[in-house]
Protein backbone atom coordinates (compact mmCIF):
# COMPACT_ATOMS: atom_id res chain seq x y z
CA UNK A 1 0.00 0.00 0.00
CA UNK A 2 1.38 3.40 -1.24
CA UNK A 3 2.84 5.02 2.18
CA UNK A 4 0.78 8.55 3.19
CA UNK A 5 3.57 10.94 4.79
CA UNK A 6 0.06 12.98 6.35
CA UNK A 7 -2.06 11.94 8.77
CA UNK A 8 -5.27 9.95 7.54
CA UNK A 9 -7.17 12.72 9.05
CA UNK A 10 -5.37 15.41 6.90
CA UNK A 11 -5.20 13.99 3.73
CA UNK A 12 -8.74 15.71 2.62
CA UNK A 13 -7.59 18.58 3.75
CA UNK A 14 -4.13 18.23 2.15
CA UNK A 15 -5.96 17.21 -1.01
CA UNK A 16 -8.50 19.85 -0.57
CA UNK A 17 -5.71 21.60 -0.22
CA UNK A 18 -3.95 21.46 -3.22
CA UNK A 19 -6.71 21.40 -5.56
CA UNK A 20 -8.40 24.96 -4.37
CA UNK A 21 -4.93 26.63 -4.22
CA UNK A 22 -3.16 25.09 -7.37
CA UNK A 23 -5.25 23.21 -9.53
CA UNK A 24 -8.74 25.08 -9.69
CA UNK A 25 -7.03 28.44 -10.25
CA UNK A 26 -5.74 27.12 -13.40
CA UNK A 27 -8.85 24.88 -14.90
CA UNK A 28 -11.72 26.61 -17.56
CA UNK A 29 -15.22 25.76 -18.15
CA UNK A 30 -14.31 23.47 -20.33
CA UNK A 31 -13.22 20.85 -17.46
CA UNK A 32 -16.29 21.02 -15.37
CA UNK A 33 -16.93 17.40 -14.32
CA UNK A 34 -13.69 16.07 -15.26
CA UNK A 35 -11.90 14.12 -12.43
CA UNK A 36 -8.65 15.48 -11.29
CA UNK A 37 -6.52 12.67 -9.16
CA UNK A 38 -4.66 14.47 -6.65
CA UNK A 39 -0.99 12.42 -5.33
CA UNK A 40 -1.12 14.49 -1.53
CA UNK A 41 2.29 13.65 -1.24
CA UNK A 42 3.61 15.19 -4.19
CA UNK A 43 0.95 17.46 -5.29
CA UNK A 44 1.22 15.70 -9.20
CA UNK A 45 -1.95 15.31 -9.86
CA UNK A 46 -4.06 14.04 -13.85
CA UNK A 47 -7.44 14.76 -15.35
CA UNK A 48 -9.63 12.76 -17.02
CA UNK A 49 -13.33 12.46 -17.92
CA UNK A 50 -13.40 8.92 -15.50
CA UNK A 51 -11.65 8.30 -12.35
CA UNK A 52 -10.16 5.22 -13.22
CA UNK A 53 -8.51 6.99 -16.02
CA UNK A 54 -6.83 9.81 -14.33
CA UNK A 55 -5.66 7.24 -10.82
CA UNK A 56 -4.12 4.62 -13.79
CA UNK A 57 -2.28 7.85 -15.65
CA UNK A 58 -1.11 9.59 -12.14
CA UNK A 59 -0.04 5.71 -11.42
CA UNK A 60 1.74 4.84 -14.51
CA UNK A 61 3.69 8.38 -13.20
CA UNK A 62 3.70 7.86 -9.86
CA UNK A 63 2.83 4.39 -8.50
CA UNK A 64 3.68 4.73 -4.59
CA UNK A 65 0.71 7.85 -5.02
CA UNK A 66 -1.51 8.36 -2.11
CA UNK A 67 -4.51 10.12 -4.20
CA UNK A 68 -7.41 12.36 -3.47
CA UNK A 69 -9.78 13.10 -6.18
CA UNK A 70 -12.17 16.12 -7.31
CA UNK A 71 -14.88 16.36 -9.37
CA UNK A 72 -14.46 19.64 -11.26
CA UNK A 73 -17.63 22.17 -10.43
CA UNK A 74 -19.26 19.70 -8.31
CA UNK A 75 -18.68 18.89 -4.57
CA UNK A 76 -18.21 15.12 -4.68
CA UNK A 77 -16.58 12.79 -7.41
CA UNK A 78 -19.54 10.59 -6.88
CA UNK A 79 -22.96 11.71 -5.84
CA UNK A 80 -24.70 8.82 -3.00
CA UNK A 81 -28.41 8.76 -2.15
CA UNK A 82 -31.69 8.24 -3.73
CA UNK A 83 -32.91 10.36 -6.42
CA UNK A 84 -36.52 10.01 -7.31
CA UNK A 85 -37.68 9.65 -10.61
CA UNK A 86 -41.32 9.22 -12.25
CA UNK A 87 -40.28 5.59 -12.71
CA UNK A 88 -40.06 5.28 -8.88
CA UNK A 89 -42.79 6.93 -8.12
CA UNK A 90 -46.68 5.40 -7.58
CA UNK A 91 -49.09 6.81 -10.71
CA UNK A 92 -50.76 8.92 -8.79
CA UNK A 93 -47.77 10.64 -7.41
CA UNK A 94 -46.79 11.06 -11.00
CA UNK A 95 -50.16 12.66 -11.99
CA UNK A 96 -50.41 14.94 -9.41
CA UNK A 97 -46.85 15.98 -10.04
CA UNK A 98 -47.57 16.94 -13.60
CA UNK A 99 -50.42 18.87 -12.24
CA UNK A 100 -48.98 20.79 -9.78
CA UNK A 101 -45.93 21.48 -13.08
CA UNK A 102 -48.58 23.22 -14.45
CA UNK A 103 -50.18 25.43 -12.22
Amino acid sequence: MPDNKHEKEDTADVGRAIYNEKILPKLGPEYKGKVVVIDVNSGDYEIADKHMTAATRLRERRPDAYTWAERVGFPGVYRLGFRATYGSLPINEIKRLREKRRD
